[in-house]
This record gives structure tokens, C-alpha cells and sequence, in this order.
């Protein structure tokens, strides 16, 4: 075969070209996104350099019911955040991930208005809200995004969002009282009062309990109210109830952990009283409803003649468990009819996760560091660890467990 010479004119060789230079966008494009989903270091840019103060990663926004969602401190490699976590001068940062891989990160900071407080920051529904002050105004923020803005200084102690509105109950600056407010607006504000910190949502309707005192005649008499959607009333108790230890609206009933002369603690639902279990021997020290989408009480007793401290689950019927003599829980999360919990290691002892009725040894050098660090996704339970001596965090389920690239403690798991 003879090879004939073509002419090409300067129009025919960029339709010659089209369809390389097409190619090669294409394979530059997904060079940059797997680049780019391999951590939180974009092309050319230091994770810790961005000038706005947050990051979104490729799989921002993907958010699936079964995804463990992770919120974590994270210093600059190298950086011994135990010895100084509160330094401002550290370049931390916040990092949410799903299932291991990270989607958000927020520059902390008075200038970013963006705390390290622990309890600051929760995760709902895959969405990160943070809470902060500078000491006059409070702002909230969704992944990063001023949502709530008011002038004065609160302990945002609960919040929740439903309708695309964010609910919150605040304590004001010395501890008195309380504020539910609804996108920052106040529905009902209390000088005095103690405030029982749940809201729960219900079909639409948000609800959360509270105790005043009242002077009477007779002396000082505790009144307990229920506030749903806004609107209090006076919830009526039995002569014979000694001491209400917690209320909590579940599903839209009403429930109370009481004291009675003769038994304690019990769960007062309506007309309906249960015994969370009484022990002649163990003296009642508290008793409040734990977190999470079910109903469970969680007791602590003091041992007489032993002076040691022992706690209790209780989610109905039966099914209560009592923990090692002078250890206590540090945490519990309720799913339903299943629960998990943990014992930090103390004084020598080793930790404990117990995934219901199953208790696992805590992996050595590791531990919780807030109360909001379980979660069960798909029916397992997840338990987000910080490194005692700050190695890297893990996230821990009883088959195993992921260490994260992270530098700084797990904030909480969704």
C-alpha cells in the first residue's frame, strides 16, 4: 500500500485536535477528582491555608441514612494537642467525615467564630450545628453557614431542627433560667427555673418539660410544666411523689423519674407507674432519661458500707443491668429497644464498651471524650475513640475498628 501524502488546512487540524484535547479534559478532570477525594488537601492548596474558613469536599452533601458521621478535632501534624489543645496560634480545625472519608472542614477561632468547646457542635441528620459567643451576641451555624444570630450570651443545652427551623433551649449567662427560642426568636423565656434538658419532636410538635418553684402559704412548693409548641401547662403530680428526678416528653407522652416514700426510682407515665428496681442496700444518687430515639433511664447508686458507686439501665420490663462495683458509665446512647454504653478506664481498670447485653474490652490507650460519640448504623454499633497519649482517633464497632488521619479527639457520631 502506497502512503499518500494529506494536506491539512490550520481549520481541519483543530477538527483533527477536537476530539484529543476532549480526552485529555476528561482524564485531567478525574485526575483532580480523585485527587481531591483522597483527603482534605485540594490541588495547590495546604489543608490548612483556605482564606474563608471552610472546606467542602467532593462528597459534600451525600448524605445516605446508613453513614456514620464523624466530627473530630484536627491539629496540624505534629502538633501535641494534649498539651495545649486551647492554643489559638495551633491552626485547628473541625472536620466532619462520612464513613471515614472527610466532607467538611472549619477553620476554629474567634475570627471564624467557630469554637473547640466540645459541646458546641452536634450532628443532625448529616448536617454539622455549631453554637458560639463572643460574650455578647450567640451565633449558630449549619456546616459552616450563619443560620442564628441574637445579641446575648447562652449554653445552648438542646438543640433540634425540624421544618427547616432550628429549635434551641439556652441558659443564659450565670445559669438562671432558660430560653426556647425558634430560628433565634424567643417563644418563652424563664428567670428561674430548672430546665430538663430534652426536646423531643413529634409529628410536627416540639416539646421539652421544666420544674419552678412557687411561694405559697404552706412554704415553697416545686410546680412541673410541659411546653409543646410554645404553650405551657401545669402538669398535676401525685401527693405520695417524694422527688422528681427528670421528665421527659417521648413520643408524645409524658413521662417522670420519681421518688416515692417507699420505692425509688419509678417511671410514672400517665396512670401507668413502673419500678425501675429497688435494692434495701443501694442509696439513689440520680436518675435522669438518656439521649438517642428511645426511653431509658440511667440510675446511679451508692452502696452503703461500701461507699461505692454503681449504675443502672433500665428500658422497661425486665431488662435492667447493673456494672461493676465502682465503676460508672460515662456515657449511654439508646436506639430503640437497644443501647449502647461506655466505661472509661480508671484508677487501673480497663475500659468497657458494652453493646447491649455484650460487653468488649476498650482497645488500650483509648477513650471517649464527650458524650455524644455512639451511634448504630445498620443495626451495629459505632463508638468514635481518642487516643489517650494523642495518637490518631478510631472509630470502633465491635468487628473491628478504622483509624482515622486525623490529629485531635472524636467530637461526636451520627
Amino acid at each position: 500500500m502506497t502512503n499518500v501524502p494529506v494536506s491539512v488546512t490550520n481549520g481541519s487540524r483543530l477538527l483533527l485536535y477536537f476530539p484529543f484535547l476532549w480526552s485529555m479534559r476528561n482524564l485531567v478532570l478525574l485526575m483532580l477528582l480523585l485527587l481531591s477525594s483522597c483527603g482534605l488537601k485540594q490541588i495547590g492548596e495546604d489543608v490548612h491555608s483556605y482564606s474563608d474558613g471552610v472546606w467542602y469536599g467532593p462528597s459534600y452533601g451525600r448524605y445516605m441514612s446508613g453513614t456514620c458521621h464523624a466530627l473530630a478535632l484536627d491539629y496540624p501534624k505534629g502538633y501535641d494537642w494534649k498539651m495545649d489543645p486551647l492554643n489559638d496560634d495551633a491552626g485547628c480545625g473541625l472536620v466532619m467525615l462520612a464513613d471515614g472519608v472527610p466532607v467538611l472542614r472549619l477553620k476554629t477561632g474567634p475570627e471564624y467564630e467557630v469554637s473547640r468547646d466540645l459541646l458546641r457542635h452536634r450532628i443532625i441528620a448529616g448536617r454539622l450545628y455549631s453554637d458560639y459567643t463572643d460574650g455578647m451576641t450567640t451565633v449558630i451555624k449549619e456546616d459552616g453557614r450563619e443560620r442564628v444570630r441574637y445579641d446575648g450570651v447562652e449554653e445552648i443545652v438542646c438543640l433540634e431542627v425540624t421544618g427547616g427551623s432550628i429549635h434551641t433551649l439556652g441558659r443564659p449567662e450565670g445559669g438562671n433560667g432558660f430560653v426556647y427560642r425558634v430560628d433565634g426568636e424567643p417563644v418563652l423565656t424563664r428567670e428561674q427555673g430548672i430546665l430538663y434538658p430534652h426536646l423531643d419532636v413529634h409529628e410536627g410538635s416540639v416539646s421539652f418539660c421544666f420544674s419552678s418553684g412557687v411561694a405559697k402559704e404552706n412554704g415553697y412548693h416545686v410546680c412541673h410544666y410541659r411546653v409543646t409548641d410554645g404553650r405551657v401547662a401545669l402538669v398535676e403530680t401525685a401527693d405520695d411523689i417524694v422527688k422528681v428526678w427528670d421528665m421527659r416528653v417521648y413520643a408524645g407522652d409524658l413521662n417522670m423519674a420519681v421518688s416515692l416514700p417507699e420505692e425509688s426510682p419509678v417511671l410514672v407515665c400517665g396512670d401507668r407507674r413502673e419500678s425501675v428496681g429497688y435494692f434495701n442496700s443501694l442509696d439513689l444518687v440520680s436518675c435522669s432519661f438518656c439521649d438517642g430515639d428511645g426511653l431509658c433511664l440511667w440510675t446511679r447508686f451508692l452502696h452503703s458500707g461500701s461507699n461505692l458507686m454503681s449504675d443502672i439501665l433500665w428500658m422497661g420490663g425486665d431488662r435492667w443491668h447493673m456494672y461493676r462495683l465502682g465503676g460508672t458509665l460515662t456515657a449511654v446512647h439508646v436506639d430503640g429497644d437497644v443501647f449502647g454504653a461506655v466505661m472509661n478506664p480508671a484508677s487501673g481498670r480497663d475500659g468497657i464498651i458494652f453493646d447491649s447485653t455484650r460487653a468488649c474490652s476498650m482497645p488500650q490507650g483509648y477513650a471517649i471524650s464527650s458524650r455524644n460519640v455512639m451511634a448504630r448504623k445498620d443495626s451495629v454499633l459505632h463508638v468514635g475513640l481518642s487516643h489517650t497519649e494523642g495518637g490518631s482517633p478510631v472509630i470502633w464497632r465491635p468487628d473491628g475498628m478504622d483509624t482515622l488521619r486525623i490529629n485531635g479527639p472524636i467530637i461526636c457520631l451520627q
